[in-house]
């Protein structure tokens, strides 16, 4: 329903965002998902954060937005959030898969929104006052910043790799 070319744009970049993160996600050898330089993230650390967000915070307020009137969001507690809504024993591709899930969701999800529902208010404590279309624009640059971050990782671990032969880190 998005028929404005910023709106539509916006939606097309989320997507495509999505499938870079798991491209990204996939490019890492599986024996080393949980590998991270000393106060760093791992992989999984990174796509978790990214799943906990995507379903925690980007669908499940836009939805409430849509529903309700001026809603107010907490801080966000990926870590209680999990807890809740997700095994302890996921594995790497599961949680990827369902990053995955979660921003194709969040794509149709807005796909459906008419110009009012993207200039409806939303505050947060993160945040304060904002729109559903600052909502998504968020969304968005979250998910580039923890791209590069996936890259930049991959780099290191190669390299790391290729430092101490057949070993590994």
């Amino acid at each position: 329903m998005a028929a404005d070319p910023y709106r539509h744009g916006l939606i097309a970049r989320l997507r495509a965002s999505g499938e870079d993160v798991v491209w990204c996600a996939e490019l890492f050898p599986r024996p080393h998902v949980d590998w991270a330089p000393e106060g760093e993230w791992s992989a999984r650390q990174i796509v978790t954060h990214l799943r906990d967000v995507e379903h925690g915070v980007q669908i499940a307020r836009i939805q409430a937005a849509v529903l309700e009137d001026n809603p107010t969001f907490p801080r966000f507690d990926a870590a209680a959030w999990r807890a809740a809504h997700r095994p302890a024993s996921e594995t790497y591709d599961e949680v990827v898969d369902d990053f995955a899930a979660g921003r194709r969701a969040l794509a149709a999800l807005l796909d459906r929104l008419d110009a009012e529902d993207w200039s409806r208010p939303v505050r947060s404590a993160a945040f304060g006052l904002s729109t559903l279309e600052a909502v998504a624009e968020r969304a968005y640059l979250h998910t580039l910043d923890h791209i590069g971050q996936l890259l930049r990782l991959r780099r290191t671990l190669l390299a790391a790799l290729a430092g101490e032969g057949a070993s590994g880190p």
